[in-house]
C-alpha cells in the first residue's frame, strides 16, 4: 500500500519520503517547485512535455511554475522530498539567482557535481532532525539557510569542475529572468489568455523575442507551454471538482463545448469524462 510521511511547514514549504509520488507531483504546478531525491526503484515524469526518468540515486531539481507531471513509478520505488513555494525560492536564491536558474535548468539531475545526491540526503537528514526540535518560524529560518546553502553550493561547484574540465559557462541571467515572468504570467493568465501576443505585450518585448527565450530554456515555443499549463490545470480541476465538461469548456474560453474534450484528448490520448472515471476508481 502506498504511503507517505509528511511534515507540513506553514503554506511554504513541506517535507515528504514515501513510495507515492503522483499526488505530490501534481499539486506542484500550483507555483511550487522541488527537490527530489530517489532512493530506490525509478519514476517518470513529463517536464514541458518531455519524458524524463528519475533512478535510484539521482537528484532532480524544478523550479516554481514548472511543467511537470507524473507518468509512472516503479514497483518498491522510494523518494525523499522538499517542496517549496515560489516566495521562499526566491528568498533562499537573492543575489545568486540567476545563476541558479542558469546551472540548474541545463542541469536537472545535477551530474556536473560529482556526489550531489550524497549531499542532498545529508541535507535532508538535517532538516527532519531540526523539524523535530524547533518551532516553526525557527525551522522556516532554517530552511530558508539549507536551501541557499544546496543552491549557492550547487552554483559553485558545478563551475569549479566546468572549469577543471576547460568547459566555457555561458551567462544569461535576463532570459532567465525574462523566461520566470512569463511562466508566472501563465500561471495567472492561461485559463483565458492563450495568445502568445498577449503575453509578449505584458513583458513589454516581441512575440519572436519571446519564442527565442522559452526555446532556449526548454527548447519548447511559448504556444507549446501555454497549452501545457492549460492541460495541467484542466486535469487538475478534473481531478478535485464535480464541474462538468460543459462547464469546463466555458471556464477556459473554449468557443465550442468539447472544446475541452478535444484538447485533453489530444494531450492525454483520453478523453475527460475517461479519466475522471479511472481517477476515482
Amino acid at each position: 500500500m502506498a504511503t507517505n510521511n509528511k511534515i507540513n511547514i506553514t503554506e511554504v514549504a513541506k517535507m515528504v519520503k514515501g513510495n507515492n509520488i503522483s499526488e505530490e507531483i501534481e499539486n506542484l504546478f500550483s507555483g511550487r517547485g522541488a527537490i527530489i531525491l530517489c532512493k530506490k526503484g525509478w519514476c517518470k515524469l513529463q517536464l514541458y512535455g518531455d519524458t524524463i526518468t528519475v533512478s535510484k540515486g539521482r537528484v532532480l531539481v524544478l523550479f516554481p511554475w514548472e511543467l511537470v507531471s507524473f507518468v509512472e513509478q516503479s514497483p518498491g520505488f522510494k523518494f525523499e522530498m522538499l517542496i517549496y513555494d515560489n516566495d521562499l525560492f526566491h528568498e533562499s536564491c537573492i543575489h545568486i539567482e540567476g545563476a541558479i536558474f542558469h546551472e540548474l535548468r541545463h542541469d536537472r539531475f545535477c551530474k556536473n557535481v560529482t556526489d550531489f545526491e550524497t549531499i542532498i540526503s545529508k541535507a535532508f537528514d538535517v532538516l527532519w532532525e531540526f523539524y523535530n526540535k524547533n518551532t516553526e518560524e525557527c525551522f522556516r529560518y532554517l530552511l530558508v539557510l539549507q536551501l541557499k546553502s544546496i543552491f549557492a553550493g550547487y552554483a559553485e561547484l558545478s563551475r569549479e569542475e566546468a572549469s577543471k574540465k576547460g568547459e566555457k559557462i555561458i551567462k544569461s541571467p535576463r532570459v532567465q529572468e525574462l523566461f520566470s515572468i512569463f511562466m508566472t504570467l501563465v500561471a495567472q493568465h492561461c485559463k483565458h489568455k492563450k495568445d502568445v501576443q498577449f503575453y509578449a505585450d505584458k513583458m513589454n518585448i516581441s512575440d519572436k523575442y519571446l519564442v527565442v527565450i522559452t526555446k532556449s530554456i526548454t527548447k519548447k515555443p511559448p504556444k507549446v507551454i501555454i497549452g501545457h499549463y492549460v492541460a495541467l490545470y484542466l486535469r487538475h480541476e478534473l481531478r478535485t471538482t464535480n464541474k462538468t465538461i460543459g462547464e469546463l469548456s466555458m471556464e477556459y474560453g473554449f468557443s465550442e463545448l468539447n472544446g475541452v474534450t478535444i484538447f485533453f484528448r489530444k494531450k492525454f490520448g483520453v478523453t475527460p469524462t475517461e479519466f475522471r472515471k479511472r481517477f476515482n476508481k
